[in-house]
């Protein structure tokens, strides 16, 4: 695949190159630009070190192209947000900043007047869990500052899209056994209604349940209240995991009627499976 990739991107410089020289009587389009794009992207998300570079350059030499007024293509919302997806999929080290940098040129552009360059919600929700799945220092808060300025751009009228970004700065957070900032994304999604799903529950529940804090038992109760409230409301289904990880965490502290507790969870399992929750 590389080399099919390589190959269309050498097509593309050599018409280029003879529309710059005159012998060529037609420019090469924004959709020949970002089909080679495309091919880079994919190859990044497969793991294919050197990919997403490749798709930078490519796209940095059609900006200085059009700057220079050498050509009249000027790379679009789409062309960034492709070579966006070709940083934020690689697994190579500074990718997630690579897509953080393109995703505020956008900002930057549309800032300046240009509206078209306006990031859609997808286009944040790459770069968030970009940097929600980096190692790299503060990229939680890195994903943070995306999602806030998200918000500020965009009304959330794109629920499933708002859903997966709180969900991944959920997850992430969790990751960093943070389960207080976990939970307040977990409240967030339910009182802007939100989708939710059991994962999310799971994640806090499991996140209180290894922490030091000394009232974290109680606090596992009241996640798994507050997801019983949900379920009546008909918002979320729990799943056999978040059960486990609820009985897994009250197991942890021996109080009085845990048996009893722990015996009426694994009830309301079975009634749960016996009703086709499987």
């Amino acid at each position: 695949e590389w080399e099919g990739v390589n190959h269309s991107e050498q097509i593309l410089s050599r018409m280029i190159d003879l529309y710059l020289a005159d012998e060529l009587d037609f420019e090469p389009d924004v959709f020949c630009w970002t089909i080679v794009l495309r091919g880079w992207a994919k190859l990044a998300k497969g793991g294919r070190r050197g990919a997403s570079d490749r798709a930078v350059k490519l796209l940095e030499r059609m900006e200085t192209l059009y700057k220079d007024g050498r050509t009249s293509v000027k790379p679009d919302a789409v062309t960034y947000f492709t070579t966006l997806n070709a940083c934020a999929y690689s697994k190579e080290t500074g990718s997630a900043k690579q897509a953080d940098s393109l995703l505020w040129r956008m900002i930057g552009m549309y800032d300046s007047g240009d509206e078209s360059m306006k990031p859609s919600p997808i286009t944040f929700r790459v770069a968030i869990d970009s940097w929600v799945k980096s190692n790299e220092p503060f990229s939680i808060e890195r994903a943070e500052a995306l999602h806030a300025m998200m918000e500020e751009m965009h009304e959330t009228d794109d629920s499933e899209t708002f859903s997966s970004v709180q969900r991944s700065l959920l997850f992430g957070w969790s990751k960093k056994e943070n389960p207080e900032k976990a939970e307040k994304y977990l409240r967030s999604m339910i009182e802007q209604n939100l989708i939710l799903d059991s994962f999310s529950f799971d994640k806090v529940i499991e996140g209180w349940s290894q922490s030091s804090n000394p009232n974290s038992v109680q606090k596992v109760h009241d996640i798994f209240d507050l997801m019983k409230s949900c379920e009546k409301a008909g918002t979320v289904k729990p799943n056999e995991r978040v059960y486990t990880s609820f009985i897994r965490a009250i197991t942890k502290e021996a109080t009085k009627g845990l048996a009893e507790e722990s015996r009426a969870v694994f009830n309301e399992m079975w009634k749960l499976y016996e009703e086709g929750n499987k």
